[in-house]
């Protein structure tokens, strides 16, 4: 009896034990002066929507074979928040972790947001925004403040809802194409170029298409007080009205 009960306590430990390694990560954060985000998530989604609360809120879930041997660390220290996922060296697995994260809009945060294969999607965040895929797609929808996003080979897209005066946008990629939408009564000094890709847009730009060198486009909007940048080496690079 007694080993019985010793065996189903051992068990009862394991399953517990397995439970732990495979859960997903929750944590709620509060908004103090400083905030700054860093996710750096080597295969999965990283989803950001602004939120009318009080506290940032990080959800990262797991899906995939290998859940038990995936990490997620958190190296947060002062106001910094700092999450990464954690795969093991010299395995190949199909597993993945998306992260889901809310942030309150009421306050600036500064976020940095790294996938190596997954998508980015930045939704209504007021702040500062680093955003880079390496595989995956870029997409930014009402985003204010500064912004930089990246992707290598994905697509990337931004949707802008307003002027924003004095702040700075920049969307590169290398092979993906870009496609940015503003309002029409949008106040910006554009500098549109690829090198090899088309260049698109219905605003009054001027764009000079060369057989060889790099296609540009530069011009004034209105006061011309907002920065927008936007370049690819082989894609198409496009400007539209909303």
């Amino acid at each position: 009896m007694i080993r019985k009960t010793a065996f189903s306590l051992i068990c009862i430990i394991a399953v517990g034990v397995q439970l732990r390694a495979t859960q997903d990560f929750e944590r709620s954060y509060a908004l103090v002066p400083g905030r700054h985000i860093t996710i750096d998530n080597e295969m999965g989604n990283v989803n950001v929507t602004g939120y009318d609360g009080e506290d940032i809120k990080i959800v990262a879930r797991k899906e995939g074979p290998d859940q038990e041997e995936i990490q997620i660390i958190d190296k947060s220290f002062g106001p910094h928040i700092v999450l990464l996922s954690m795969y093991p060296k010299f395995k190949s697995t199909k597993t993945k972790v998306d992260f889901e994260i809310k942030v309150p809009n009421s306050n600036p945060i500064f976020m940095e947001l790294k996938s190596g294969s997954g998508k980015i999607e930045v939704r209504d965040f007021n702040g500062g925004l680093i955003a880079e895929s390496s595989r995956g797609e870029v997409r930014c929808v009402n985003v204010n403040g500064f912004v930089f996003a990246r992707s290598v080979s994905g697509r990337l897209e931004a949707e802008i809802n307003q002027s924003q005066g004095r702040s700075q946008m920049r969307f590169a990629s290398l092979s993906g194409d870009i496609r940015v939408t503003a309002p029409k009564d949008f106040e910006a000094l554009v500098d549109m170029k690829s090198k090899s890709g088309d260049l698109k847009t219905n605003f009054p730009i001027d764009i000079h298409q060369r057989r060889y060198g790099e296609n540009t486009a530069r011009g004034k909007l209105g006061s011309g007080m907002q920065m927008l940048h936007i370049s690819s080496v082989s894609g198409s690079v496009s400007l539209l009205k909303k």
